[in-house]
């Protein structure tokens, strides 16, 4: 699940251009965009908690008026298990953990309960309350990058995480008309590293020469002089010569003046436009229930200093929401 992030962006220009509010320009919508899918997730906590409260005083009806349970939905958009290899005596946790849900044995028979690293020595002081291997404990370090456990596990042991991921953050990805000079939407996603697919790569050609034949060619793999690996590029050929290249899989890895070696004839050497990271194109959609799309909209507004009071706004968005989505089937 996740929300489409040109939708949620011509929403908001819709609604800026009604009220007459100026511009918002994609760099200055990604940067906003971000803050405010962590400001949703970080709420959605805060509201399980107030729902979980009023569950248990019996005043929360069932099915699809539960509402803890529709928030949880909202949280377990962005959950997901991975591991953690020890060494030395701890473990770096994935990257993108935003919290943690669960540290569990492989087999899921053992769970290690989080503990304070200044409550081990209390904890220690006594056989009844000592971390034994019936009763495992973990405590973070390095501001939350890595566990130790008690007992100690042994290098190259793993443990399995279970943990709501941060979510990626959300890049309203284009190229640029030709013809207008407008912004287009570039649906392609977004990868780190990675070469800009569908984009014309033919600039960057070193040595243009192929002696297969004329033609078009798919699925030409590459190797790199660099640390990028992946790339696969489409080529057409006339008179032995390469006069279009562009990538169809963007590898991950790349930099800019990274020489790649195309099979069969052919080399590229790496622009910065060539490449996602330091270019516009490519995009990542929001990494939130459909259910926050609304929410999105105004908050990026209110972001912007638009205060919708209007409710007539409010309802031009929701509608603007519901045609993009009749689009789209």
């Amino acid at each position: 699940m996740a929300i489409n992030i040109n939708t949620v962006y011509k929403t908001v220009l819709s609604i800026m251009n009604k009220e007459q509010r100026g511009y918002l320009t994609p760099d200055e919508f990604n940067k906003i965009a971000k803050q405010v899918q962590l400001n949703l997730v970080d709420k959605s906590f805060y509201d399980l908690n107030k729902a979980l409260v009023y569950k248990s005083r019996g005043v929360v009806n069932q099915g699809v008026a539960d509402t803890a349970d529709k928030i949880q939905e909202k949280i377990d958009a962005l959950y997901k298990t991975g591991t953690a290899t020890f060494t030395s005596g701890s473990a770096t946790l994935p990257t993108d953990i935003y919290k943690i849900i669960s540290i569990v044995s492989n087999d899921r028979l053992r769970t290690y309960e989080e503990v304070k690293k200044h409550e081990i020595t209390y904890m220690q002081s006594s056989p009844l309350t000592a971390p034994s291997s019936t009763f495992p404990v973990y405590y973070q370090e390095t501001a939350g990058t890595s566990i130790t456990t008690l007992p100690a596990l042994a290098d190259a042991s793993t443990v399995t995480v279970d943990y709501i991921k941060k979510p990626d953050d959300p890049r309203f990805g284009y190229s640029i008309s030709p013809s207008y000079g407008t912004n287009v939407y570039d649906s392609n996603v977004f990868t780190a590293g990675g070469v800009a697919i569908k984009q014309a790569l033919t600039s960057s050609l070193t040595n243009t020469s192929r002696t297969a034949g004329d033609g078009t060619y798919t699925g030409i793999t590459t190797t790199s002089g660099g640390s990028g690996t992946g790339l696969i590029v489409t080529v057409i050929v006339a008179s032995n010569i390469i006069t279009s290249c562009v990538a169809t899989s963007p590898g991950s890895g790349y930099a800019i003046g990274e020489v790649v070696t195309l099979t069969g004839g052919g080399e590229i050497t790496l622009a910065a436009g060539n490449l996602y990271n330091s270019s516009t194109y490519g995009s990542t959609d929001f990494e939130l229930h459909p259910s926050e799309e609304m929410a999105l909209v105004t908050g990026i507004l209110a972001y912007s200093g638009i205060v919708i009071k209007d409710p007539s706004i409010t309802q031009m968005a929701s509608q603007i929401i519901q045609s993009n989505e009749a689009t789209k089937q």
